[in-house]
């Protein structure tokens, strides 16, 4: 069986974040294991290469902004 991957920008381009940095984070936490989830896939984090997620949101004016979080890349593997 062939293992798929994706990194998690290429997952938020896909799928923008709906609930902002509180997705974001909910997404990480994915990660937080090197054990297979139930889902069957595992994450691995490469600290050598840095991506951006950007998101969209609300300033306190209620304005939309784009948001930007600079991480290590990281990789969804099924």
């Amino acid at each position: 069986r062939e293992r798929s991957q994706i990194t998690l920008r290429e997952l938020v381009t896909r799928e923008p974040l709906r609930q902002g940095l509180a997705e974001l984070v909910g997404y990480l936490q994915l990660g937080h294991t090197d054990a297979l989830s139930a889902d069957g896939f595992s994450t691995v984090v490469d600290d050598t290469l840095e991506d951006a997620v950007t998101w969209q949101a609300r300033d306190a004016q209620g304005l939309a902004v784009t948001r930007e979080a600079k991480l290590p890349r990281v990789l969804f593997v099924r």
